[in-house]
């Protein structure tokens, strides 16, 4: 595809800051005292984590996206 083009160097860095992107908000061990994870706060974690990094991978994508179509509205013009 097109945007294969493009090395993730950089562009990743400076469109998709993920810097806004707050970290897990809720500490499922913090305060646990030592005792094991439930398997109900595993799978939460997990689910945190997830939609955390798939945040991130939508914000390098927009990058990558932003990068080819000003690329192409350039040779265009």
């Amino acid at each position: 595809s097109p945007a294969n083009h493009f090395s993730s160097d950089g562009i990743g860095k400076s469109s998709a800051d993920t810097s806004s992107v707050s970290p897990v908000p809720y500490v499922f061990n913090g305060s646990s005292r030592g005792r094991k994870c439930t398997a109900v706060e595993k799978v939460a974690e997990r689910q945190q984590r997830r939609m955390i990094k798939n945040r991130e991978s939508a914000a390098r994508y927009q990058a990558r996206k932003q990068v080819y179509t000003r690329l192409i509205y350039f040779i265009l013009v």
